[in-house]
Protein backbone atom coordinates (compact mmCIF):
# COMPACT_ATOMS: atom_id res chain seq x y z
CA UNK A 1 0.00 0.00 0.00
CA UNK A 2 1.56 3.30 -0.73
CA UNK A 3 5.00 2.04 -1.12
CA UNK A 4 4.85 0.37 2.84
CA UNK A 5 7.64 -1.47 3.79
CA UNK A 6 7.26 -5.13 3.09
CA UNK A 7 8.47 -5.70 6.71
CA UNK A 8 5.11 -3.42 7.52
CA UNK A 9 3.08 -6.04 5.05
CA UNK A 10 3.89 -9.11 6.73
CA UNK A 11 3.41 -7.97 10.37
CA UNK A 12 -0.11 -6.88 9.39
CA UNK A 13 -1.00 -10.18 7.38
CA UNK A 14 0.69 -12.67 9.99
CA UNK A 15 -2.10 -10.52 12.50
CA UNK A 16 -5.02 -11.07 10.00
CA UNK A 17 -4.05 -14.92 9.79
CA UNK A 18 -3.56 -15.61 13.39
CA UNK A 19 -6.45 -13.73 14.19
CA UNK A 20 -8.79 -16.60 11.68
CA UNK A 21 -7.04 -18.92 14.21
CA UNK A 22 -7.91 -19.91 18.23
CA UNK A 23 -5.05 -23.01 18.06
CA UNK A 24 -1.13 -22.68 17.30
CA UNK A 25 -0.53 -22.56 13.42
CA UNK A 26 2.87 -24.26 12.33
CA UNK A 27 5.45 -21.59 11.58
CA UNK A 28 5.83 -23.19 7.63
CA UNK A 29 2.03 -22.30 7.49
CA UNK A 30 2.55 -18.74 8.56
CA UNK A 31 5.28 -18.95 5.42
CA UNK A 32 3.77 -20.97 2.98
CA UNK A 33 0.64 -18.22 3.43
CA UNK A 34 3.05 -15.48 2.95
CA UNK A 35 4.01 -16.40 -0.56
CA UNK A 36 5.40 -13.20 -1.67
CA UNK A 37 8.76 -12.95 1.03
CA UNK A 38 11.37 -16.10 1.92
CA UNK A 39 11.00 -17.60 5.21
CA UNK A 40 14.03 -15.86 6.62
CA UNK A 41 11.96 -12.16 6.10
CA UNK A 42 9.11 -13.47 7.08
CA UNK A 43 10.67 -15.11 10.74
CA UNK A 44 12.36 -12.06 11.66
CA UNK A 45 9.29 -10.31 10.81
CA UNK A 46 7.55 -12.44 13.06
CA UNK A 47 9.89 -12.16 16.08
CA UNK A 48 9.73 -8.59 15.73
CA UNK A 49 5.89 -8.57 16.01
CA UNK A 50 6.84 -10.55 19.30
CA UNK A 51 8.96 -7.87 20.64
CA UNK A 52 6.71 -5.33 19.96
CA UNK A 53 3.42 -6.81 21.72
CA UNK A 54 5.40 -7.73 24.62
CA UNK A 55 7.01 -4.19 24.73
CA UNK A 56 3.83 -2.29 24.56
CA UNK A 57 1.06 -4.69 26.05
CA UNK A 58 -0.24 -6.82 28.85
CA UNK A 59 0.21 -10.81 28.53
CA UNK A 60 -3.48 -10.50 29.91
CA UNK A 61 -4.07 -7.85 26.83
CA UNK A 62 -2.56 -9.15 24.13
CA UNK A 63 0.38 -11.27 23.31
CA UNK A 64 1.95 -13.69 21.41
CA UNK A 65 3.31 -17.08 21.90
CA UNK A 66 6.08 -18.63 20.08
CA UNK A 67 6.43 -22.88 20.79
CA UNK A 68 9.31 -24.32 18.48
CA UNK A 69 7.16 -27.26 18.50
CA UNK A 70 3.20 -26.53 18.16
CA UNK A 71 3.57 -22.93 16.15
CA UNK A 72 2.52 -19.44 16.88
CA UNK A 73 -0.73 -18.41 18.67
CA UNK A 74 -2.37 -15.07 19.06
CA UNK A 75 -4.45 -14.39 22.09
CA UNK A 76 -6.06 -10.75 22.11
CA UNK A 77 -8.54 -10.36 25.48
CA UNK A 78 -10.92 -7.80 23.45
CA UNK A 79 -10.06 -8.24 19.61
CA UNK A 80 -8.64 -5.28 19.55
CA UNK A 81 -5.69 -5.32 17.06
CA UNK A 82 -6.08 -2.17 15.14
CA UNK A 83 -3.94 -0.55 18.09
CA UNK A 84 -0.74 -2.36 17.28
CA UNK A 85 -1.50 -1.89 13.47
CA UNK A 86 -1.71 1.99 13.62
CA UNK A 87 1.23 1.87 16.19
CA UNK A 88 4.03 -0.27 13.30
CA UNK A 89 2.47 1.63 9.71
CA UNK A 90 2.71 5.02 11.75
CA UNK A 91 6.24 3.99 12.34
CA UNK A 92 7.13 3.01 8.51
CA UNK A 93 9.24 5.75 6.95
CA UNK A 94 6.82 5.66 3.94
CA UNK A 95 4.06 6.64 5.83
CA UNK A 96 5.78 9.54 7.01
CA UNK A 97 7.02 10.53 3.91
CA UNK A 98 3.24 10.61 3.00
CA UNK A 99 2.17 11.87 5.86
CA UNK A 100 4.53 15.10 5.45
CA UNK A 101 3.62 16.41 2.32
CA UNK A 102 0.24 16.07 2.15
CA UNK A 103 -0.04 18.29 5.20
CA UNK A 104 2.38 20.31 3.89
CA UNK A 105 2.68 20.19 0.65
CA UNK A 106 5.85 21.25 -0.59
CA UNK A 107 8.66 19.75 2.15
CA UNK A 108 12.13 20.85 2.20
CA UNK A 109 14.49 17.58 0.81
CA UNK A 110 16.95 18.22 3.32
CA UNK A 111 14.73 18.62 6.07
CA UNK A 112 13.09 15.56 5.66
CA UNK A 113 16.29 13.47 5.63
CA UNK A 114 17.48 14.64 8.59
CA UNK A 115 14.20 14.43 10.31
CA UNK A 116 13.74 10.92 9.34
CA UNK A 117 17.58 9.90 9.67
CA UNK A 118 17.49 8.80 5.90
CA UNK A 119 19.80 9.17 2.98
CA UNK A 120 18.77 11.49 0.00
CA UNK A 121 19.87 7.97 -2.10
CA UNK A 122 17.23 6.19 0.34
CA UNK A 123 14.45 8.78 0.27
CA UNK A 124 14.82 9.37 -3.68
CA UNK A 125 14.09 5.42 -3.77
CA UNK A 126 11.24 5.51 -1.23
CA UNK A 127 10.02 8.44 -3.57
CA UNK A 128 10.11 6.02 -6.77
CA UNK A 129 8.33 3.22 -5.30
CA UNK A 130 5.80 5.86 -3.59
CA UNK A 131 5.13 6.74 -6.76
CA UNK A 132 4.15 3.32 -8.64
CA UNK A 133 1.30 3.27 -5.52
CA UNK A 134 0.22 7.15 -6.59
CA UNK A 135 -0.33 6.36 -10.67
CA UNK A 136 -3.42 4.38 -10.26
CA UNK A 137 -4.86 8.08 -9.01
CA UNK A 138 -2.87 10.13 -11.68
CA UNK A 139 -0.83 11.58 -9.10
CA UNK A 140 3.05 11.39 -8.42
CA UNK A 141 5.62 13.31 -6.14
CA UNK A 142 8.53 15.18 -7.11
CA UNK A 143 12.35 15.59 -5.79
CA UNK A 144 14.81 18.33 -5.96
CA UNK A 145 15.49 20.60 -3.37
CA UNK A 146 11.99 20.56 -2.08
CA UNK A 147 9.31 17.91 -2.27
CA UNK A 148 5.89 18.39 -4.04
CA UNK A 149 2.89 16.83 -4.99
CA UNK A 150 1.24 16.80 -8.08
CA UNK A 151 -2.27 15.65 -9.30
CA UNK A 152 -6.02 16.01 -9.45
CA UNK A 153 -6.68 18.25 -6.41
CA UNK A 154 -9.53 15.94 -5.65
CA UNK A 155 -7.62 12.77 -5.81
CA UNK A 156 -5.03 14.29 -3.21
CA UNK A 157 -7.18 15.03 -0.92
CA UNK A 158 -9.21 11.84 -0.89
CA UNK A 159 -5.85 9.99 -0.51
CA UNK A 160 -4.99 12.02 2.35
CA UNK A 161 -8.54 11.01 3.90
CA UNK A 162 -7.86 7.00 3.19
CA UNK A 163 -4.52 7.18 5.21
CA UNK A 164 -6.43 8.98 8.11
CA UNK A 165 -9.13 6.79 8.33
CA UNK A 166 -7.23 3.33 7.31
CA UNK A 167 -4.28 3.98 9.71
CA UNK A 168 -5.52 6.30 12.09
CA UNK A 169 -9.63 5.63 12.02
CA UNK A 170 -10.09 8.38 15.13
CA UNK A 171 -8.44 12.11 15.80
CA UNK A 172 -7.56 10.41 19.50
CA UNK A 173 -5.07 8.74 17.05
CA UNK A 174 -3.34 11.59 15.58
CA UNK A 175 0.00 13.31 16.62
CA UNK A 176 -0.65 15.63 19.28
CA UNK A 177 -0.42 18.98 17.30
CA UNK A 178 -4.00 17.95 15.44
CA UNK A 179 -6.39 20.40 17.04
CA UNK A 180 -8.91 17.30 17.92
CA UNK A 181 -11.52 19.46 19.54
CA UNK A 182 -11.57 22.02 16.36
CA UNK A 183 -12.34 19.39 13.95
CA UNK A 184 -15.25 17.95 16.61
CA UNK A 185 -16.52 21.33 16.37
CA UNK A 186 -16.55 21.47 12.79
CA UNK A 187 -18.38 18.16 12.37
CA UNK A 188 -20.63 18.95 14.40
CA UNK A 189 -21.78 22.11 12.79
CA UNK A 190 -21.56 20.38 8.97
CA UNK A 191 -24.39 17.74 10.28
CA UNK A 192 -26.44 20.38 11.38
CA UNK A 193 -25.95 22.38 8.16
CA UNK A 194 -27.10 19.11 6.33
CA UNK A 195 -29.37 17.86 9.13
CA UNK A 196 -27.48 14.19 9.32
CA UNK A 197 -28.26 12.34 12.37
CA UNK A 198 -24.96 11.25 12.87
CA UNK A 199 -23.59 8.43 15.32
CA UNK A 200 -20.23 9.65 17.00
CA UNK A 201 -18.83 7.47 14.93
CA UNK A 202 -19.86 8.64 11.78
CA UNK A 203 -19.02 12.18 12.94
CA UNK A 204 -15.37 11.00 13.95
CA UNK A 205 -15.23 9.67 10.08
CA UNK A 206 -16.33 13.05 8.89
CA UNK A 207 -13.88 15.10 11.36
CA UNK A 208 -10.97 13.03 9.21
CA UNK A 209 -12.39 13.95 5.95
CA UNK A 210 -12.67 17.46 7.11
CA UNK A 211 -8.63 17.83 8.31
CA UNK A 212 -8.24 16.62 5.17
CA UNK A 213 -9.87 19.22 2.63
CA UNK A 214 -8.81 22.38 5.39
CA UNK A 215 -5.91 21.37 5.60
CA UNK A 216 -5.49 21.78 1.61
CA UNK A 217 -7.67 24.91 2.05
CA UNK A 218 -5.32 26.44 4.06
CA UNK A 219 -2.44 25.65 1.97
CA UNK A 220 -4.54 27.72 -0.52
CA UNK A 221 -4.96 24.06 -3.07
CA UNK A 222 -7.95 24.53 -5.41
CA UNK A 223 -9.87 21.98 -6.73
CA UNK A 224 -9.15 21.63 -10.67
CA UNK A 225 -11.79 19.77 -12.19
CA UNK A 226 -12.17 19.34 -16.16
CA UNK A 227 -14.84 20.38 -18.14
CA UNK A 228 -16.59 17.13 -17.68
CA UNK A 229 -16.34 16.89 -13.92
CA UNK A 230 -16.95 20.39 -13.90
CA UNK A 231 -20.30 20.03 -15.99
CA UNK A 232 -21.29 16.80 -14.03
CA UNK A 233 -21.18 18.30 -10.73
CA UNK A 234 -22.75 21.47 -11.42
CA UNK A 235 -25.92 19.78 -11.88
CA UNK A 236 -26.52 18.04 -8.45
CA UNK A 237 -28.15 20.65 -6.11
CA UNK A 238 -26.79 20.72 -2.85
CA UNK A 239 -27.72 22.90 0.38
CA UNK A 240 -26.14 26.85 0.47
CA UNK A 241 -22.17 26.17 1.86
CA UNK A 242 -22.52 27.88 5.89
CA UNK A 243 -20.62 30.86 6.94
CA UNK A 244 -18.43 29.32 9.18
CA UNK A 245 -16.32 27.18 6.46
CA UNK A 246 -13.85 30.54 5.98
CA UNK A 247 -11.88 30.11 3.07
CA UNK A 248 -13.69 27.07 1.57
CA UNK A 249 -14.89 28.02 -1.89
CA UNK A 250 -18.05 26.50 -3.27
CA UNK A 251 -16.22 23.80 -4.82
CA UNK A 252 -14.56 23.05 -1.60
CA UNK A 253 -17.83 22.77 0.00
CA UNK A 254 -19.66 20.98 -2.88
CA UNK A 255 -16.36 18.31 -3.18
CA UNK A 256 -16.99 17.57 0.86
CA UNK A 257 -21.09 17.46 0.36
CA UNK A 258 -20.49 14.74 -2.90
CA UNK A 259 -18.09 12.90 -0.97
CA UNK A 260 -20.10 12.52 1.86
CA UNK A 261 -23.01 11.33 0.07
CA UNK A 262 -21.39 9.03 -2.00
CA UNK A 263 -19.73 7.20 0.59
CA UNK A 264 -22.16 4.79 1.76
CA UNK A 265 -20.08 2.49 3.51
CA UNK A 266 -19.89 5.50 6.43
CA UNK A 267 -24.02 4.98 6.74
CA UNK A 268 -24.65 8.99 6.47
CA UNK A 269 -28.21 9.61 5.57
CA UNK A 270 -27.90 12.66 3.19
CA UNK A 271 -30.52 12.35 0.25
CA UNK A 272 -29.53 14.52 -2.89
CA UNK A 273 -31.81 14.97 -5.80
CA UNK A 274 -30.34 13.21 -8.59
CA UNK A 275 -33.01 13.56 -11.11
CA UNK A 276 -30.79 16.18 -13.28
CA UNK A 277 -27.18 15.06 -13.02
CA UNK A 278 -28.93 10.83 -14.30
CA UNK A 279 -30.43 12.76 -16.88
CA UNK A 280 -27.44 14.56 -17.52
CA UNK A 281 -24.88 11.28 -17.57
CA UNK A 282 -24.86 8.43 -18.65
CA UNK A 283 -26.98 5.85 -17.09
CA UNK A 284 -26.47 2.53 -19.28
CA UNK A 285 -23.88 1.12 -16.64
CA UNK A 286 -27.02 1.10 -14.16
CA UNK A 287 -29.40 -0.38 -16.33
CA UNK A 288 -26.92 -3.01 -17.08
CA UNK A 289 -25.92 -3.40 -13.26
CA UNK A 290 -29.86 -4.02 -12.80
CA UNK A 291 -30.31 -6.40 -16.05
CA UNK A 292 -27.19 -7.99 -14.86
CA UNK A 293 -28.41 -8.38 -11.08
CA UNK A 294 -31.83 -10.04 -12.21
CA UNK A 295 -30.64 -12.42 -14.58
CA UNK A 296 -28.11 -13.37 -11.31
CA UNK A 297 -30.52 -13.22 -8.14
CA UNK A 298 -34.17 -12.28 -8.35
CA UNK A 299 -36.81 -9.80 -10.19
CA UNK A 300 -36.74 -6.39 -8.74
CA UNK A 301 -40.05 -5.22 -8.49
CA UNK A 302 -41.34 -1.98 -10.05
CA UNK A 303 -42.03 -0.66 -6.19
CA UNK A 304 -38.39 -0.88 -5.39
CA UNK A 305 -36.95 -0.56 -8.82
CA UNK A 306 -36.36 3.11 -8.44
CA UNK A 307 -34.56 3.32 -4.97
CA UNK A 308 -32.18 0.39 -6.22
CA UNK A 309 -31.63 2.44 -9.20
CA UNK A 310 -30.58 5.55 -7.23
CA UNK A 311 -28.49 3.11 -4.95
CA UNK A 312 -26.48 1.74 -7.37
CA UNK A 313 -26.15 5.00 -9.10
CA UNK A 314 -24.25 6.17 -5.95
CA UNK A 315 -22.33 3.12 -5.99
CA UNK A 316 -21.01 3.25 -9.63
CA UNK A 317 -20.88 7.36 -8.23
CA UNK A 318 -18.78 6.18 -4.89
CA UNK A 319 -16.70 3.65 -7.58
CA UNK A 320 -15.19 7.11 -9.33
CA UNK A 321 -15.27 9.18 -6.87
CA UNK A 322 -13.36 6.87 -3.96
CA UNK A 323 -10.96 5.25 -6.46
CA UNK A 324 -9.12 3.07 -4.06
CA UNK A 325 -6.28 0.74 -5.43
CA UNK A 326 -5.97 -3.26 -4.87
CA UNK A 327 -2.96 -2.84 -2.41
CA UNK A 328 -4.89 -0.84 -0.53
CA UNK A 329 -7.90 -3.24 -0.09
CA UNK A 330 -5.85 -6.01 0.42
CA UNK A 331 -3.70 -4.60 3.23
CA UNK A 332 -6.90 -3.75 4.75
CA UNK A 333 -9.23 -6.44 4.24
CA UNK A 334 -12.72 -5.43 4.61
CA UNK A 335 -13.90 -8.29 2.62
CA UNK A 336 -12.61 -11.65 3.34
CA UNK A 337 -13.39 -13.47 0.14
CA UNK A 338 -12.08 -16.64 0.63
CA UNK A 339 -14.12 -16.95 4.08
CA UNK A 340 -16.77 -15.70 1.63
CA UNK A 341 -16.58 -18.30 -0.82
CA UNK A 342 -16.23 -21.07 1.32
CA UNK A 343 -19.01 -20.02 3.50
CA UNK A 344 -21.66 -18.78 1.11
CA UNK A 345 -20.86 -20.87 -2.29
CA UNK A 346 -24.45 -20.62 -3.48
CA UNK A 347 -24.46 -16.95 -3.02
CA UNK A 348 -21.24 -16.14 -4.12
CA UNK A 349 -21.60 -18.41 -7.73
CA UNK A 350 -24.72 -16.29 -7.97
CA UNK A 351 -22.72 -12.91 -7.52
CA UNK A 352 -19.86 -14.39 -9.73
CA UNK A 353 -22.68 -14.80 -12.74
CA UNK A 354 -23.89 -11.14 -11.66
CA UNK A 355 -20.40 -9.46 -11.55
CA UNK A 356 -19.16 -11.32 -14.91
CA UNK A 357 -22.19 -10.15 -16.77
CA UNK A 358 -21.95 -6.82 -15.74
CA UNK A 359 -18.05 -6.13 -16.53
CA UNK A 360 -18.54 -7.27 -20.03
CA UNK A 361 -20.12 -4.53 -20.96
CA UNK A 362 -18.06 -2.30 -18.46
CA UNK A 363 -14.46 -3.48 -17.81
CA UNK A 364 -13.58 -0.15 -16.33
CA UNK A 365 -15.35 -1.59 -13.15
CA UNK A 366 -13.41 -4.33 -13.03
CA UNK A 367 -11.60 -3.46 -9.93
CA UNK A 368 -11.43 -4.94 -6.58
CA UNK A 369 -12.58 -2.01 -4.41
CA UNK A 370 -15.59 -2.20 -7.27
CA UNK A 371 -16.09 -5.54 -6.76
CA UNK A 372 -16.02 -5.69 -3.24
CA UNK A 373 -18.37 -2.41 -3.05
CA UNK A 374 -20.82 -4.08 -5.21
CA UNK A 375 -20.92 -7.15 -3.33
CA UNK A 376 -21.98 -5.18 -0.02
CA UNK A 377 -24.34 -3.75 -2.15
CA UNK A 378 -25.87 -6.82 -3.42
CA UNK A 379 -26.06 -8.13 0.26
CA UNK A 380 -27.78 -5.25 0.81
CA UNK A 381 -30.55 -5.42 -1.33
CA UNK A 382 -30.60 -9.48 -1.31
CA UNK A 383 -29.15 -10.99 1.96
CA UNK A 384 -26.81 -14.05 1.89
CA UNK A 385 -29.91 -16.11 3.87
CA UNK A 386 -32.14 -16.21 0.70
CA UNK A 387 -29.22 -17.83 -0.89
CA UNK A 388 -28.60 -20.80 1.51
CA UNK A 389 -28.12 -24.16 -0.41
CA UNK A 390 -30.70 -26.14 0.74
CA UNK A 391 -29.74 -29.66 1.38
CA UNK A 392 -31.72 -32.82 2.26
CA UNK A 393 -30.65 -35.18 5.11
CA UNK A 394 -31.65 -38.45 6.07
CA UNK A 395 -31.82 -39.93 9.66
CA UNK A 396 -30.63 -43.60 10.27
CA UNK A 397 -30.90 -43.88 13.65
CA UNK A 398 -31.62 -46.94 15.54
CA UNK A 399 -32.95 -44.65 18.88
CA UNK A 400 -36.12 -42.94 20.17
CA UNK A 401 -37.96 -40.44 18.65
CA UNK A 402 -36.83 -38.01 20.96
CA UNK A 403 -33.13 -38.89 20.65
CA UNK A 404 -33.29 -38.87 16.74
CA UNK A 405 -35.42 -35.27 16.97
CA UNK A 406 -32.28 -34.20 19.58
CA UNK A 407 -30.18 -35.29 16.55
CA UNK A 408 -32.19 -33.63 13.66
CA UNK A 409 -32.27 -30.13 15.89
CA UNK A 410 -28.58 -30.29 17.23
CA UNK A 411 -27.48 -30.68 13.60
CA UNK A 412 -30.01 -27.93 11.72
CA UNK A 413 -28.53 -25.89 14.63
CA UNK A 414 -25.26 -25.95 14.23
CA UNK A 415 -25.49 -24.72 10.74
CA UNK A 416 -28.36 -22.41 10.80
CA UNK A 417 -26.49 -19.58 9.46
CA UNK A 418 -25.24 -21.67 6.64
CA UNK A 419 -27.60 -23.56 5.12
CA UNK A 420 -31.25 -24.65 4.97
CA UNK A 421 -31.42 -28.30 6.03
CA UNK A 422 -34.04 -30.40 5.59
CA UNK A 423 -34.56 -33.74 7.17
CA UNK A 424 -36.71 -36.07 4.92
CA UNK A 425 -38.88 -39.27 5.49
CA UNK A 426 -37.41 -40.70 2.42
CA UNK A 427 -34.05 -41.82 2.53
CA UNK A 428 -34.00 -41.98 -1.86
CA UNK A 429 -34.80 -37.50 -1.88
CA UNK A 430 -31.70 -37.35 0.90
CA UNK A 431 -28.29 -35.95 -0.16
CA UNK A 432 -26.47 -37.10 3.16
CA UNK A 433 -27.45 -39.74 5.29
CA UNK A 434 -26.48 -39.33 9.15
CA UNK A 435 -26.38 -42.20 11.45
CA UNK A 436 -25.99 -44.51 14.17
CA UNK A 437 -24.63 -47.06 12.11
CA UNK A 438 -23.88 -47.66 8.40
CA UNK A 439 -26.67 -48.25 5.41
CA UNK A 440 -26.64 -51.23 3.33
CA UNK A 441 -24.50 -49.99 0.38
CA UNK A 442 -26.91 -51.59 -1.68
CA UNK A 443 -29.63 -48.73 -0.44
CA UNK A 444 -27.33 -45.65 -1.65
CA UNK A 445 -26.71 -43.94 -4.91
CA UNK A 446 -23.13 -42.62 -6.09
CA UNK A 447 -24.04 -39.00 -5.50
CA UNK A 448 -25.29 -40.10 -1.60
CA UNK A 449 -23.15 -39.78 1.20
CA UNK A 450 -23.18 -41.97 4.59
CA UNK A 451 -21.57 -40.39 8.18
CA UNK A 452 -21.79 -42.55 10.87
CA UNK A 453 -22.84 -40.36 14.03
CA UNK A 454 -21.88 -41.31 17.80
CA UNK A 455 -25.13 -41.31 20.24
CA UNK A 456 -23.85 -38.00 21.36
CA UNK A 457 -23.33 -36.37 18.06
CA UNK A 458 -19.57 -35.14 18.60
CA UNK A 459 -17.29 -32.22 17.23
CA UNK A 460 -15.91 -34.35 14.89
CA UNK A 461 -19.12 -35.77 13.47
CA UNK A 462 -20.81 -32.60 13.53
CA UNK A 463 -16.72 -31.39 11.00
CA UNK A 464 -17.64 -34.99 8.84
CA UNK A 465 -21.21 -33.61 8.11
CA UNK A 466 -19.88 -30.49 7.10
CA UNK A 467 -17.49 -32.13 4.69
CA UNK A 468 -20.88 -33.96 3.40
CA UNK A 469 -22.77 -30.83 3.18
CA UNK A 470 -19.75 -29.33 0.76
CA UNK A 471 -19.46 -32.02 -1.24
CA UNK A 472 -23.25 -31.66 -1.65
CA UNK A 473 -23.02 -28.55 -2.78
CA UNK A 474 -20.17 -28.58 -5.09
CA UNK A 475 -22.23 -30.68 -7.04
CA UNK A 476 -25.07 -29.11 -7.68
CA UNK A 477 -23.11 -25.71 -8.24
CA UNK A 478 -20.91 -27.95 -10.92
Amino acid sequence: MFGLSINTRIKKDLLHILDNQTDFVPTKDLVAQIDYANHYVVRKSLNELFEEIRKHYLPEQLSLKINKHRGVQLFSEDGNLHDLIHHFISEDVVYKILMTVLEERCTPSEKLCETLFISESSLRRRLKEINVELAHYDVRMTFSKHIRIHGPEHMIRIIHFVLLFYVARQLDNLPVLVDKPFYQRMANEVCDSLSLTATTHQKEILALFLLATNHAVQKNQTLNYTQAETAFFSKIEIPPKPDFLTGWTLLDWRFLVIAIFSADWAGFGLTLDLTEVMAFSKTEPADVWLASFEHAFEPITIESRDFIREKVYKQLLSDKFFRLDNALLEMFQFVDYSSMLSLYPFYMHRFDIFWQRFIAEYPEYDTLFSRQSNLLLAIYLVPVMTYFPEIKLYNYSHLTVTSSHYIEQRVTAHFYSRYKLIFTEDMAEAQVIIGTHTPDKDLLRSDQTAIVIGTSLSNCDLSRIEKAIETSITQLIS
